[in-house]
């Protein structure tokens, strides 16, 4: 994917976030860095495909919160198709899962953790509009290189269900495989974390930044 640089252009950017708190900080760092011809923000998966296909954009900035356990490059477009004429941006809450995946695979221009404080943020708003690609982790360990992890990326997700209480056969329903296949991979995660009881998958959990 070719650099875009935006330089001093007056941007068009859409955010799609649900958690006010966290919606409201990273609004008032794009209205600090960008010169806004307009901001359009998402509380909901409805309102922004119904932006997506109403306006035109520079910059999109999705939070994982909004396409959960979704793909996310369906929200890209209104048809699903990832568009080469704006930047994309993604938010995390956890260390790893599918935005590392496309940020590795150049079909985001950036990942950012949703605690980086607000110096960070806006050091990688600027580097984003110059044309950099940028991966920012949680506050305090600063911009990264690619990493090395030692899950997948299905076991990224199991391990972040297990953790939130399903069940295997409510696993195997919400990501559609088979019931067999949830407790291979949740046998995998054990045996690669050294999980030995109950209690490891939280420990383990909360060092990953999948829960606080």
């Amino acid at each position: 994917m070719n650099k875009m640089k935006r330089g001093c252009e007056i941007m068009r950017i859409h955010l799609g976030i649900r958690h006010p708190l966290v919606r409201y900080g990273i609004t008032q760092v794009l209205k600090d860095v960008f010169d806004l011809h307009y901001l359009v923000v998402s509380e909901s998966e409805s309102e922004w495909r119904s932006a997506m296909k109403k306006y035109a954009f520079d910059l999109i900035i999705l939070h994982e919160d909004l396409y959960e356990m979704s793909i996310p490059e369906v929200f890209f477009t209104s048809n699903g198709l990832i568009n080469e004429q704006y930047l994309k941006i993604l938010i995390h809450t956890s260390a790893e899962g599918r935005h590392q995946t496309l940020f590795r695979e150049y079909q985001v221009e950036g990942v950012f953790h949703e605690e980086v404080d607000i110096d960070q943020l806006m050091q990688f708003f600027d580097k984003v509009r110059q044309g950099e690609r940028i991966n920012l982790s949680q506050s305090g360990q600063g911009f990264l290189e690619d990493d090395e992890h030692p899950l997948t990326e299905r076991e990224e997700e199991i391990f972040q269900l297990k953790v939130k209480g399903f069940s295997v056969n409510e696993t195997a329903r919400k990501l559609m495989i088979a019931p067999k296949t949830v407790e291979n991979h949740r046998r995998n995660v054990k045996k690669k974390l050294g999980v030995k009881k109950g209690q490891d998958w939280y420990d383990w959990a909360k060092r990953l930044h999948y829960i606080r």
